[in-house]
């Protein structure tokens, strides 16, 4: 159990720091190391979905 919360917390702080700094890589990283998500592949698709239902939200994440 403990070892699935440290995993949890790091997927929570690297979240975080995406969403603090707009670096699209970290965001997927942070999704790679949640343990729902299978793959990097999955990843990227989650990013890609929740950021066009979301973009409004999260101005740091446009790019020019």
């Amino acid at each position: 159990v403990e070892g699935l919360c440290r995993q949890i917390k790091s997927f929570e702080r690297m979240t975080a720091k995406a969403a603090i700094t707009g670096d699209i890589g970290t965001a997927i990283y942070a999704m790679t190391i949640n343990p729902l998500v299978q793959d990097e592949t999955l990843a990227i698709e989650l990013f890609k979905e929740l950021y066009e239902a979301h973009k409004e939200y999260l101005p740091r994440f446009k790019k020019d």
